[in-house]
């Protein structure tokens, strides 16, 4: 329940990203109208929005495809090795500076022409033959961090490129890094490889001969005793890939957090949110818990972002919408939600011994679940997909509950008709009345599962502050008598993050990968790890919940209460961050909090930030490529400075990030909220016992004024005390009447004709 407010701030974001995708839409259709009205052609972007991830998400990607003629493959897959290798080593006929290292990763016995990229490229074309389809090369593509060194990203991505020849069967790997784009982070390395045998034909020669085991079909797959797809092994790749990535950062000192989320980035994000919660990392299980997955972005600090098409996003945010309107509480719900649903109900479908599929896509109704059939040409079911409250659409399959799964579950007809709409007729509505009988009667699951989230989130934010709470001081010893004054004083104790062993992290090695060829095939069975272990336990796991909890209307009531609470004000929130404030700094034996410390902080990288920004450099200089032509680039000093500009704007980005979690964080604590009417007392007597001591100091400088200006002469001393009477009267009130009355009463003596009242002279 601490946490109730995370919802609002993630419907903000949603907001934002469906603006932000309606305005792609229409900036492309505006971009289209635009060049097709105008010869010109002239338009401009518009306004940029916020990032659709959190900034404390997972940077790890790796992407695989295979080159063949026809494209197939998916978006930007390469049509031909041979152009892919040379973009990737920069040999087109661009000459942009992209390219910042080159290696090949190769055995002892690889023919010196095979260490060639472009023969072995060509080579691959030609042994794939004219099949639009036919595979010719591997190619991926693999972010680097950007919080490294340049020699220890290149060995980084050295050993990556081991490791993969090593799965491959040793053919030849070859890979460049390539620089951060425009605007971007992104370092990236892009990595090919041939699928096939590299056989020495003498001379330095080579040829291509049968495919790799990693590629080979699955009858031969199985005969070597490996599973028949390579799935498995892919999923390996990519994990030893991430430990690779996580030790290379440990050893460039990066903190322990950091390094673990590129650890387990290969996981989906509900996992990685696991993860975190049992290192004890906060801040990623606050930022991550109550999103929806989405796709990978990467470090991108440019100012606009390409359209989405993800349909899947935009059902989910209409299903939170409704949530909302249902409950009044803002949860997302995720796919997990409804396998678990799914599930819940074939469970009880089972129980209630339904048979007829119409029967029991009602029962997926009451319970707050579509379900609709996939017909083939002749009308009947060859499919099922579940949809929970007009959320995302997932398959049958990926719900653990496909059509022959339901068939051999339930005991329904080999073939049945599908009708689209759901109509029973008086015999089955009768059979569905009995069927009732036997299980309790079916609530919506929405119900139920906005309790269900809050109280999962609230285990894993207890889970994950559990861990990161440091451990009880030991007792002290029996006090002592004071010492004199002399022998109080001690010297400031040192702050824990000026000590360059608080935060250095133990370095984690990662079992390196299994030998490749015969060894591989011999060991291939034993090594091969269970399949969606992970998956099938997480729904296993919320399955439960959900059959044991049937309703929490309490929980929903208190996290409506806490939502109707209203905001608090902004000295509310300064209130209860300087009480925490406090309680840390008593805490950790220093004089500041982790609050004063972020902000003394940010004020030190702005003023480096403005520094670095006063030492910019030539930003042009002529450079001759390798074809003989002069151009003007972007120098390599600017170059640096440039990026170096951007780390550091990154890095005052987080610092603010940072401070705006703690208060987040410090405004949901109950126990802080609580002590709040206390604080405020606290600070109104402080603020009138000040009051008081201003208003005795401002009449007695009022006094020493009017002493000065009735006894002293024409000069600066009577010119000081009227600029103090004149200040005085501006922030004082009761001062103002005194000095009204004052002057009234002069007047009245002037008019009289009487002389002036005697006034109290100075004691010297």
């Amino acid at each position: 329940m601490r946490y109730a407010n995370k919802f609002e701030e993630e419907q903000i974001r949603r907001e934002f990203a469906k603006a932000a995708r309606a305005t792609d839409a229409a900036s492309e259709r505006a971009k289209r109208n635009a060049a097709r009205s105008s010869k010109s052609g002239t338009w401009r972007l518009p306004v940029a929005f916020k990032r659709r991830a959190p900034s404390s998400s997972s940077q790890f990607h790796f992407n695989r495809k295979y080159s063949n003629r026809k494209g197939q493959g998916g978006r930007f897959t390469p049509t031909s090795a041979l152009r892919k290798i040379r973009y990737d080593f920069g040999m087109d006929e661009r000459d942009d500076g992209r390219v910042d290292f080159i290696h090949v990763s190769h055995s002892h016995n690889t023919p010196r022409l095979a260490l060639d990229p472009e023969l072995v490229a060509i080579e691959a074309e030609r042994t794939a033959g004219r099949q639009s389809n036919s595979r010719q090369m591997s190619h991926d593509t693999i972010a680097l961090p950007d919080r490294m060194t340049t020699e220890g990203r290149r060995k980084l991505a050295i050993e990556i490129s081991d490791a993969i020849r090593e799965k491959m069967d040793g053919v030849p790997v070859f890979f460049a890094i390539h620089q951060p784009d425009a605007g971007k982070r992104n370092w990236h390395m892009h990595l090919s490889h041939p699928l096939r045998e590299i056989i020495s034909t003498g001379d330095d020669g080579f040829k291509m001969g049968d495919r790799i085991l990693y590629e080979q079909r699955p009858a031969i797959r199985a005969a070597a005793g490996l599973p028949k797809t390579n799935h498995s092994e892919l999923r390996q790749l990519r994990a030893s890939i991430a430990g690779l990535i996580a030790d290379a950062l440990a050893k460039e000192g990066m903190p322990h957090h950091h390094c673990e989320r590129w650890r387990h980035g290969h996981l989906q994000l509900h996992q990685q949110v696991e993860k975190a919660a049992e290192r004890g990392d906060v801040d990623f299980v606050l930022d991550q818990m109550y999103r929806d997955p989405t796709k990978k972005e990467g470090l991108d600090t440019s100012k606009w972002k390409g359209g989405s098409d993800d349909s899947r996003r935009d059902a989910a945010i209409l299903h939170n919408h409704e949530i909302k309107r249902m409950t009044g509480i803002e949860v997302p719900q995720s796919e997990l939600v409804t396998k678990a649903a799914v599930q819940y109900v074939l469970t009880r479908a089972e129980k209630a011994n339904i048979k007829d599929p119409e029967l029991l896509r009602q029962l997926m109704r009451d319970h707050g679940i579509k379900m609709s059939w996939n017909q083939n040409k002749q009308g009947r079911a060859s499919g099922v997909s579940f949809q929970l409250s007009d959320g995302p659409k997932i398959t049958g399959k990926s719900a653990g509950a496909s059509l022959p799964t339901i068939k051999k579950r339930l005991g329904l007809p080999n073939t049945f008709k599908a009708p689209q709409r759901l109509r029973l007729s008086e015999e089955q509505k009768e059979a569905y009345s009995a069927a009732l009988k036997s299980i309790p009667t079916p609530k919506h699951i929405s119900d139920i599962s906005a309790a269900l989230r809050i109280r999962t989130a609230n285990d894993l934010m207890t889970k994950a502050e559990a861990v990161a709470a440091p451990p009880p001081p030991p007792q002290a010893a029996p006090v002592a008598a004071p010492a004199p004054a002399a022998q109080q004083d001690k010297p400031r104790p040192k702050r824990k993050s000026n000590d360059p062993a608080f935060n250095k992290k133990p370095v984690v090695a990662t079992t390196a990968p299994k030998g490749a060829g015969t060894a591989r095939a011999a060991h291939g069975a034993a090594t091969t790890p269970p399949k969606d272990k992970d998956k099938t336990m997480n729904v296993n796991k919320l399955l439960e919940e959900l059959s044991t909890i049937q309703d929490e209307p309490a929980a929903i009531v208190a996290t409506q209460e806490f939502v109707s609470r209203g905001p608090l004000t902004r000295n509310q929130v300064a209130l209860l961050i300087e009480e925490w404030d406090n309680e840390e700094a008593t805490k950790s034996g220093t004089f500041d909090g982790p609050h004063a410390l972020a902000l003394e902080r940010l004020e030190r990288l702005e003023k480096e930030l403005r520094r670095h920004r006063q030492e910019e450099p030539v930003h042009r200089e002529t450079r001759t490529t390798w074809l003989g032509r002069r151009v003007e680039v972007e120098s390599r000093a600017h170059k640096f400075w440039k990026t170096e500009l951007e780390s550091r704007s990154r890095i005052i980005e987080e610092a603010k990030n940072e401070i705006k979690r703690i208060e987040a964080h410090v405004a949901t604590r109950n126990d802080l909220i609580e002590r709040l009417p206390a604080l405020e007392a606290a600070q109104a007597a402080r603020h009138q016992e000040a009051a008081q001591h201003a208003q005795e100091r401002a009449e007695s400088d009022y006094s020493a004024a009017l002493e000065t200006l009735r006894g002293s002469k024409e000069g600066w001393r009577k010119e000081a005390a009227a600029r103090t009477i004149n200040r005085l009267l501006e922030t004082h009130p009761h001062i103002r009447e005194q000095e009204q009355s004052r002057r009234r009463a002069a007047a009245q003596h002037i008019r009289s004709g009487q002389p002036a009242p005697a006034t109290r002279q100075r004691h010297r």
